[in-house]
């Protein structure tokens, strides 16, 4: 950018230098450089002196500069002086197509009467450097044994939309599938623990029978009010047979507790004992059932 605005300074200084150079013509265009190679950008001036009454136009983008293609332009206020008025602009251009010779001559336009007249200057004439001077038809690459060191750059930009994505549909999922996924997680959860608690309890029960060990019936016991309170989501298991009685307000309930209560702390055998195991399986079901529906109606 500041190498343009170097040669526009230079340009501009002959575009007003020029005149008296060449009085002769009242249209002129040039450039800095007489040589030009592909890609290398250049400078080309057009000044126009003319009647302070005439209208004039320059051209702008939609000009066709073939065989350049136009880079961008630079347009400089009119200075009059001793009734003639001057218009200078710079256009920077660039080739990009192989041409022996290119020329370019860049009009000016004259507006009068709903019409308009083109005057066109001399035009620039450049001679095209090659490069490559010989350029063989079947080019042999050249293999290299040493690897080319490329530096790893993390795409942040590209991880942040990912995330953002992911954040975007976790979010509309839950919100549209959120409650059906937890609730049947949820009972899945509850189905499982109530099996594992069968399958210990039953365990316990058959040990019970057969050795007639109260620490069995003691694990029995604190198994069910266990299961109770993660089922219940209460603390059951740090409840007395009298609290736990009151919590549920069943009776049968209630003689089962006093059943295991008199064999456990008052070592009172009976045969009830297995009924009332029997008894607190059965609730453990009940209240098993009766959560689970809960679960399926969405109560959390």
């Amino acid at each position: 950018m500041n190498r343009f605005i170097i040669q526009s300074v230079i340009l501009v200084f002959f575009c007003l230098s020029v005149h008296c150079l060449s009085a002769q013509s009242d249209i002129r265009t040039g450039s800095l450089k007489k040589e030009i190679t592909l890609g290398e950008p250049l400078d080309v001036y057009l000044v126009y002196d003319h009647d302070p009454e005439l209208s004039v136009l320059f051209p702008d983008t939609n000009f066709n500069f073939h065989p350049f293609e136009l880079i961008r332009k630079r347009y400089f206020p009119t200075v009059t002086e001793n009734g003639i008025s001057k218009d200078c602009t710079i256009y920077q251009l660039r080739l990009f197509t192989i041409v022996p010779d290119p020329q370019l001559s860049i009009p000016v336009y004259i507006l009068a009467d709903n019409d308009s007249l083109s005057i066109y200057p001399e035009p620039v004439s450049l001679k095209h450097v090659e490069l490559l001077q010989d350029i063989p038809q079947y080019p042999v690459l050249k293999e290299s044994p040493h690897w080319e060191h490329i530096e790893q750059r993390t795409n942040f930009p590209l991880i942040i939309v990912i995330v953002l994505l992911i954040t975007l549909i976790l979010s509309l999922s839950f919100r549209f599938l959120g409650k059906p996924v937890v609730q049947r997680i949820r009972i899945y959860y509850v189905i499982q623990n109530h099996r594992r608690f069968i399958m210990q309890f039953e365990k316990l029960e058959r040990l019970y029978s057969s050795k007639r060990n109260t620490d069995y019936l003691k694990s029995l016991l604190s198994l069910w009010k266990d299961y109770l309170s993660a089922l219940e989501g209460k603390p059951i298991a740090t409840y007395t047979s009298t609290e736990i009685t009151e919590l549920f307000r069943k009776e049968d309930l209630k003689d089962s507790l006093i059943v295991i209560d008199r064999v456990i702390f008052g070592g009172i055998t009976s045969g009830a004992v297995i009924t009332a195991t029997g008894s607190l399986k059965k609730f453990a079901n009940s209240r098993y059932i009766n959560r689970k529906n809960e679960l399926r109606k969405g109560q959390f």
